[in-house]
C-alpha cells in the first residue's frame, strides 16, 4: 500500500513493483476494526489528527521523521528511505496491534 509523493523517479516502475496498489492523493485501509490513512502531504493534519477519526496517520512530504501519538491517533512521518535530503535514510515499523512503533535509521 502507498502513495505517490512528488519526487518519484520512475513512476511506470514502481507501479508495475506494486502491482497497481499506489494511490494518487491519499488511501485509507482498515486493519482490524483501526482506520489508517496513508498520504504525502495532508494541508489539514492538524485537523485530522483532532477529529480522532483514524487510530494510524502516515505522511510523508517533509522527509523528516516524526513519530507522535495524539488521542488515540499514532502520526508518523518515516523520514526518506533514500536520504536525499537530509544524508539519513530512516524507515518506520509499526506493530498495528498496539499502535507502536519506532523509526528505524537504515546503515
Amino acid at each position: 500500500m502507498g502513495v505517490w509523493g512528488n519526487n518519484d523517479g520512475d513512476k511506470m516502475a514502481l507501479h508495475r513493483i506494486s502491482q497497481g496498489k499506489i494511490e494518487q492523493t491519499f488511501r485509507q485501509e482498515e486493519y482490524d476494526g483501526k482506520k489508517i490513512l496513508l498520504g504525502h502531504y495532508f494541508e489539514t493534519l492538524d485537523a485530522l489528527v483532532a477529529s480522532q477519526a483514524y487510530s494510524l496517520i502516515v505522511y510523508g512530504h517533509t522527509h523528516e521523521p516524526e513519530m507522535r501519538k495524539q488521542g488515540q491517533t499514532l502520526v508518523l512521518n518515516p523520514g526518506e528511505c533514500g536520504a536525499w535530503l537530509y544524508g539519513e535514510s530512516t524507515v518506520a515499523v509499526v506493530d498495528l496491534d498496539s499502535l507502536e512503533g519506532e523509526i528505524v535509521t537504515l546503515p
